[in-house]
């Protein structure tokens, strides 16, 4: 397995937007996760969680939706990461760099959110469908499903939602909005967690899952040195 590692700028009017892109040489797919907390891409767990998807045979893209300026401006204010409108915003316009890009734009294209960034990868996966790069596939941990009401019932891509069994307010949010989805769905708790993606006891069960959903749903490599087992 080949993993080519490269910083990106991607940019955003007069700013830009810091991503970690890992190039898996045969990858016929990559996962696009998204943080829409600042510099969250710099976490050990989500470096690791990318590291594991990797070895499953995807591409990834660590992307902060936040630039330098809005995250120092959100230790204060907190608001940002709450505008779902301009999150969406961030993940298409991510999405149309990737699409012009010559290393990502013939790989078909998946989403691992958390938290907010759920709500604005369901707004930007129905805002994209007929695009030429869709989001064909989605796993969300811990997402805010709440802030998504808007895109539950037109949302297509096949989703997972992976809570912690421990986060006893996100459970029931979840199992609210559930039945308002009309795609192809599974919801799996994950007991004994709480925040799922902060936790090194849940996170390979998390990759797992994530990494089996992913090739369930999107064109695998032709072979790679790790395959998660499919989930049931």
């Amino acid at each position: 397995m080949r993993i080519i590692k490269e910083a990106i700028q991607l940019p955003i009017e007069s700013e830009s937007l810091a991503g970690d892109l890992n190039l898996n040489v045969h990858a016929r797919s990559m996962i696009l996760m998204a943080q829409s907390s600042g510099s969250d891409r710099l976490s050990p767990h989500k470096r690791y969680l990318a590291d594991a998807l990797n070895r499953a045979g995807f591409t990834t893209l660590l992307l902060d939706l936040l630039t330098e300026r809005e995250e120092f401006m959100e230790r204060t204010t907190r608001h940002l990461r709450f505008n779902v409108d301009l999150l969406a915003e961030r993940i298409s316009a991510a999405i149309h760099w990737l699409e012009r890009d010559s290393q990502t734009r013939n790989l078909q294209l998946g989403m691992l959110s958390t938290g907010t960034s759920t709500a604005a990868a369901f707004a930007a996966a129905v805002h994209l469908r007929q695009s030429k790069k869709s989001i064909d596939a989605i796993v969300s941990c811990n997402g805010r499903l709440e802030l998504a009401q808007s895109w539950l019932a037109s949302l297509k891509a096949p989703t997972l939602l992976l809570l912690g069994g421990n986060d006893f307010e996100i459970v029931s949010k979840h199992k609210l909005v559930y039945e308002q989805m009309s795609c192809v769905k599974k919801i799996m708790v994950l007991s004994g967690s709480d925040h799922i993606l902060n936790e090194t006891a849940s996170i390979d069960e998390v990759a797992r899952l994530s990494g089996a959903w992913f090739q369930q749903f999107l064109t695998p490599p032709p072979a790679f040195s790790s395959q998660p087992a499919l989930i049931r």
